[in-house]
């Protein structure tokens, strides 16, 4: 069969989507020899063969499409107007994956991942440009009867059960992998000496710097924390703003993943507070490279990090207080959720995620 596949959001280097939609494509690649991959690429910014992650895909047998039209235009025109088959683009095929941004009108059988529904369940904390995207996806999706939904999680899977009636045989849970990589001794003094950070003497958090992140509270609960153990934050950029009253709170932006790994297995502990995430890839790496993890209490959070993480309340900036104080202080605690989560990461392997989903384009023919 001829699978077309919208890889467009591997420019945003550094999100969830971007690590999804690289890790996903690379694993079917490798492993589908039975059917033939027509990728699409669309960036009025970022031409492909700048993204260095990208390299792997670059050089796969996959037939290639890259475009540079302004962004808008196609959200006009597809996910407004619905009109201009992507085929004009890519030529026929049998299956068509969406990415979670275009909704591009075409005659193949579709696929689709819905990540998160933060737009509806939280609609002040994201963009609203990408609100309103989101919400037209979602209205479109819900109402084709031909296509299937992969979740990331259960936890995402109920939310689009409950607040759009799609029906259970129209949704398939499968887990994302995570990569990651331990890091030799001397990347890890390196990574540490850059950031002036000391071993095992500061807490991590890693994600796009957004509302829906709730970093403001963290930040609120923190400045209760005392002692040297500076707030390492991780991230690009996203929307809104964020206000830093405490000095040791340090805002280090977008790292390469050598350097993000070294942190991971250098930190004492790390720390989601997410208002709501779909799966959280950033939880599942800090696991399966030995470093304890707290979270909160909500969304897919519980169910990815199971029984290896330390939970509290997202909005209550005294609860977080008390998780901090515990996690800071309680060693016998972080070891043995380290030993927790390393078990618990094993669960999300890509090899299985891209098995998964060729079973599924594979029942196409069989229909």
């Amino acid at each position: 069969m001829k699978i077309g596949i919208d890889i467009s959001q591997i420019q945003y280097e550094g999100t969830g989507v971007a690590r999804y939609t690289l890790e996903l494509v690379a694993e079917l690649l490798q492993q589908d020899k039975r059917n033939t991959y027509t990728l699409f690429y669309n960036s009025f910014h970022t031409r492909l063969k700048n993204i260095q992650s990208a390299q792997t895909i670059l050089s796969s047998s996959a037939r290639i499409c890259e475009f540079s039209l302004p962004e808008k235009v196609l959200h006009v025109i597809w996910n407004t107007f619905s009109i201009l088959s992507i085929e004009h683009f890519i030529g026929r095929q049998d299956i068509y994956f969406y990415s979670d941004w275009f909704t591009p009108p075409v005659n193949a059988r579709t696929f689709t991942t819905v990540h998160d529904l933060a737009f509806r369940l939280y609609p002040k904390t994201i963009h609203p440009y990408v609100r309103s995207s989101q919400e037209k996806r979602l209205n479109r999706i819900s109402k084709s009867k031909g296509n299937l939904i992969f979740t990331d999680s259960f936890s995402t899977r109920n939310d689009l059960q409950k607040y759009y009636s799609i029906p259970p045989n129209r949704i398939k849970v499968i887990y994302p992998g995570v990569t990651s990589k331990k890091q030799n001794t001397e990347k890890v003094k390196k990574t540490l000496q850059r950031f002036e950070l000391r071993e095992r003497e500061f807490i991590l958090v890693v994600g796009t710097l957004e509302p829906r992140k709730n970093l403001s509270r963290l930040f609120e609960a923190y400045t209760n924390i005392k002692g040297d153990f500076p707030l390492i934050v991780v991230g690009k950029g996203g929307w809104g703003s964020l206000s830093v009253k405490d000095s040791r709170v340090q805002m280090i932006g977008f790292v390469d993943d050598e350097e993000l790994f070294a942190l991971y297995q250098s930190a004492i502990f790390f720390v989601m507070p997410s208002l709501y995430e779909g799966f959280g890839f950033p939880v599942v790496e800090a696991m399966s490279l030995g470093c304890p993890v707290c979270l909160s209490k909500t969304s897919s959070l519980i169910e990815v990090g199971s029984d290896a993480a330390v939970y509290f309340n997202p909005l209550s900036v005294s609860d977080m207080v008390r998780v901090l104080q515990i996690m800071l202080t309680d060693s016998a605690l972080r070891k043995k959720n380290i030993q927790k989560g390393i078990v618990q990461a094993r669960k999300f392997n890509w090899t299985v995620t891209a098995k998964q989903v060729i079973r599924e384009f594979n029942r196409v023919e069989s229909i």
